[in-house]
């Protein structure tokens, strides 16, 4: 699955298209926008993937934000609100959860071309569903890890140009829920304040636990987290380094990045 790079994510998130031919809405086809896996739960806040046949007439991207609910003439609805939506295709949709939810509540998702509903798929609301954007667009592989480098400059942590122990990284990620100050689904982060994550926010680096400078939606965004971390000092060498992150207890899949000393 094609996914932009953090750079790109900012306006929107972008996917190649994967036909199910049985319905609407493949059953089981609802993912994490992040890491592309299937997840029978949604996060507050979180940005989704959606598979199926038919759902839109055309593909169309979201220009800008705020996110609006309707492009190409199709809607998603989540317990009968419609959802911000960053792309659509006849084989694809990416949205974003709103936040205010009701946790550990059960919800309906379908989508609307025009005016016929399509037959809805079960999810249950969680507390998060983190997840870590990948370089290579498929939610393995090098992380959008990224390494603050002298001025302030972002570059991947990855072979070439490794993070070193004590560096400060940018992990860029989704569903990490709730924030505080909150902002409303669709719109851009404010910059100031910084809407910070409510729930306490893990990063393990080759299985060595890194400290968490702060973890809050990405300013001028729409769903985008990010997480400010320092490599730790027992962090293994390696070019293919696993990380990971957990919030509220839910740990994300497995990326990677590159430790040199």
């Amino acid at each position: 699955f094609k996914q932009k790079t953090a750079y790109e994510i900012r306006l929107s998130l972008v996917g190649s298209e994967m036909c199910i031919r049985d319905r609407q809405v493949g059953a089981g086809a609802i993912v994490n926008g992040a890491s592309f896996v299937a997840q029978p739960l949604v996060a507050p806040g979180q940005l989704i993937s959606i598979y199926g046949s038919d759902l839109a007439e055309r593909s169309q991207a979201a220009a800008s934000v705020p996110l609006g609910t309707e492009l190409a003439g199709t809607e998603v609805l989540l317990g009968g609100d419609a959802l911000p939506l960053l792309f659509v295709s006849g084989g694809q949709i990416n949205a974003q959860v709103p936040f205010g939810l009701p946790l550990n509540s059960e919800q309906q998702i379908a989508v609307r071309r025009r005016e016929p509903l399509g037959t809805p798929e079960r999810v249950v609301v969680g507390a998060a569903q983190p997840g870590i954007f990948s370089k290579n667009s498929n939610g393995v592989g090098q992380g959008v890890v990224l390494a603050v480098r002298a001025g302030s400059a972002q570059t991947f942590a990855e072979l070439g140009a490794p993070a070193r122990p004590g560096d400060t990284i940018v992990i860029y990620c989704g569903g990490l829920g709730p924030t505080t100050p909150p902002v409303a689904a669709g719109v851009a982060a404010p910059l100031t304040p910084l809407s910070r994550v409510d729930s306490p926010v893990r990063v393990t680096i080759g299985g060595a636990e890194a400290v968490v400078a702060f973890a809050e939606l990405t300013p001028g965004s729409a769903g985008l987290y990010q997480i400010n971390a320092v490599v730790p000092s027992d962090a293994p060498d390696g070019d293919k380094v696993p990380v990971t992150i957990s919030v509220a207890g839910v740990e994300s899949s497995v990326v990677s990045m590159a430790v040199r000393r």
